[in-house]
Parts: C-alpha cells; structure tokens; sequence
C-alpha cells in the first residue's frame, strides 16, 4: 500500500516566502519626498515671483475725463444704468460713459497727459478705454470711439514709456502719436486729418501712414490715402460738369419791370490754363435792379477748420453802376457767402469787384480790378468777424444795372 509524502514540488520543513520582486528601503522614499516637495516649493516660489512681476508691470487703474460744456445742450449716457440724463459742466466722466453734443452746441473733454478732444454740433463719443499703469510708468492705454459727427483730438504726450491712443470709428480706426487730429464720422465715411504729429490709419482690407498735413478717408469699401489735408466743400467749382450742382439765382426789383439778365458758360484761358467760366450778362434800358447767377447749397458745420479759403477767377468787362451802386452792393461780380455765427445769427458775406468808380459811390466789400482782366481772389473767411460756424451756401453773381462780367474755378476749402 502507497502512501503520499506530500504536496508535489514543495519540500517538508522549507520555510522560505515566495520572492516579491521588489526591495523597500525607508532611506530612498524619504529622499523622494523631500526632493519632490522641494522642487514644488521652487516652482511655487518661481511662479509667485513671474506672476507678481507680471502683475506689476500690467496692472492698471482706470482715469477719468473732464467735461466742459461750452455752449448749448450736452447729454451724458452712464455706463452702469445707461440713463441718458443733461450733463454738467465740470463733470467726471469715466470708461463707458457717452458724451452727446446737441445741435448748435460744442463741449470739450479733458484728459491726463494734457490731451484735449473737442466736440462740436451733433457729435457722439464712448469713452472705451482710460488706463494708466498704476505701480510704474510704464503704460497709457486710451481708447475713445467717435460714433457720429466732429472731434478735435489735440493729444498730449503722457510721462510713460509705452502710449497708445485708439481713435475707433465704424469705418476703422487710427493709432495717434502726440499731435493735433481732426475726425469727422458720417454715415457713408470717416475723414482723418493730421495736422501735426502722425497717425497709423487702418480700414477694411488696408492701412495707411499720415503725417502732418496729410488726411486719410475709410468708407466700407477701403481706405484711401494719404492726401493733403483741406475739405472741398464746393462741388463742380470748375464748372467742367457745366450746372451740376448749381442753382440759378434770378432775382428781380419788387414791383419793377422785369429786366432778366443772362447766364452762359463759355471757354476762357486763365494763367495760360483752359477752363470752362460763368458770364453773367445784363442790359437794363429802365434802370432796375437785378442779380443774376449761381447758387450752391454747402450746408456743413465748419468749426474745426482753422482756415476756409475762398479762391475764384474773376474778370469784369463793364457796369454802369459806379463802384458798388449808391448803396454799396451792387457790383458787376459778386461772391456771397451765406453762414452762420456762434449766435446762431445769419450772415450774408460778400466781397465785390468793380473796375470803375467815377462817382465815388460806396464799396464797403468790394475790391477794384483792371477791366477786361483775369484777376486771382484767395481770402480765409475765418478771418472775418463773425467768423463762420455753419456755411449755408455760396453764390457766384452779377448785380446792379447793367453789367458784365465772368467766373471761374470757385473752390471754399476748409482746414
């Protein structure tokens, strides 16, 4: 009879354990510990050092503006309850908030840096972004939106390192560098202007480079630019596009015989240059008053411009009135500026030729010129007192008797 000794492959009385495979020493996983926990204390003490330098040398506070009021009314949106409300002179207005010029009324907004923004009739600008750094001088972030309308952007130098005023408009945008700038946003176009300093210009699909004197135009097709600074306000002033954009002027005595006058476009040569002119021509046997011409509607608010230059070519072949008539505004050509002032009063301007004067009868606004002669007109009618602030319309004219005489290559130019 068998018998078993026991379980196959495992001896009687061995004691050993089965091998583990692994050996755990105290020593090495405390030292594991602590390099670990070193090396995160560094990476702690590195990243709160990164982000506190980061943190000092990004950090901002937001500045404020100043409103001054000076002439009609001034609305005022904030930022936090959008409450459209009457502004006040010498309020603080701060990131956000919308300034509303109403017509006829200007105000202005001054900034830190001593930079200045202007705001005439029916403009409106959001404040976006006023910033400072605020543990250096470092940074001056500035960001102002023009939304409608006219701004005068007379931008200081702020003592830091680093400046970047944003004019944003919803055409495109303008980086400016210190210098003075003028902005006028419509519905169609945006025109940037610098008249000292330099600004980078960018619209859809392109950018530009202005310097002073230079302006630039961004519609939503492009940008066009840079060109010279000036406004043409006058359209057609050539006359190359014959009566385009004129109206005829024929006004009679009251309760005289009607005496019409002429009005044709001829060919000149003027400075040795061919150009298309207006005569006005009268022949008035009863001696009755009359003026006979063109008239353009101009209609734009011009209390920006610095300057508004009227430039014409004038000739007077001959009149019967002597000098500018008995009551000094009759005169056998005459240029009429219609504007208003800063009342909000009316003004008729006009300066006259003649070439004659025999019985030394009043010219108050006239000027003498040698008859049968192309003679150069150029005057700034923001030289003029009241100066304009509104143009209403310009005509081109003869007036009097009997007269003769021609216009040519009109242009109002505002800067």
């Amino acid at each position: 009879m068998r018998t078993s000794n026991g379980v196959a492959g495992h001896l009687a009385g061995d004691d050993s354990k089965p091998f583990s495979g692994r050996n755990h020493n105290p020593q090495t996983t405390a030292w594991i510990v602590l390099s670990t926990a070193f090396a995160v204390f560094w990476v702690l003490i590195i990243g709160a050092f990164l982000g506190g330098k980061l943190y000092y040398e990004t950090a901002s506070f937001a500045r404020h503006a100043t409103l001054s009021i000076e002439s009609g009314i001034v609305l005022f949106r904030d930022a936090v309850t959008s409450t459209v409300v009457n502004a006040s002179d010498n309020m603080e207005l701060r990131e956000g908030d919308v300034v509303m010029v109403g017509q006829g009324a200007s105000a202005s907004l001054t900034m830190f840096g001593g930079t200045k923004i202007l705001l005439y009739s029916g403009s409106e600008i959001a404040l976006k972004e006023i910033e400072q750094s605020r543990f250096h001088d470092g940074f001056t972030h500035i960001a102002i939106q023009v939304n409608k309308g006219t701004a005068r952007f007379l931008v200081g130098s702020p003592p830091t390192e680093s400046n970047r005023f944003v004019v944003v408009t919803p055409h495109g945008s303008a980086l400016l560098a210190p210098g003075d700038y003028g902005v006028e946003t419509s519905d169609d176009q945006t025109r940037i202007s610098a008249r000292e300093g330099s600004a980078s210009v960018s619209g859809k699909g392109g950018s530009t480079e202005l310097a002073g004197g230079e302006k630039a135009i961004l519609t939503a097709e492009g940008v066009s630019g840079p060109m010279p600074e000036g406004d043409p306000l006058v359209k057609n002033g050539d006359l190359a596009q014959g009566f385009s954009q004129w109206t005829p002027i024929d006004r009679d005595e009251p309760g005289r015989p009607v005496e019409p006058g002429q009005r044709t476009l001829i060919p000149e040569s003027v400075g040795g240059r061919e150009t298309v002119a207006l005569r006005v021509q009268r022949l008035s046997p009863l001696g009755t008053h009359n003026e006979t011409g063109l008239a353009q509607p101009i209609n734009k608010d011009v209390s920006d411009y610095q300057s508004l230059r009227l430039r014409a070519n004038v000739k007077v072949t001959g009149q019967n009135l002597s000098g500018g008539g008995y009551m000094g505004y009759e005169y056998p050509i005459m240029i009429r500026v219609i504007y208003r002032d800063n009342t909000g009063g009316q003004i008729d301007w006009t300066h006259g030729f003649f070439a004659s004067n025999p019985d030394g009868q009043p010219t108050p606004n006239g000027e003498q010129v040698p008859r049968g002669e192309w003679i150069n007109y150029d005057g700034d009618l923001m030289q003029v007192n009241p100066k304009p602030v509104y143009v209403i319309s310009v005509e081109i004219l003869g007036a009097g008797h009997t007269f003769d005489g021609s216009v040519a290559n009109v242009s109002l130019v505002g800067k």
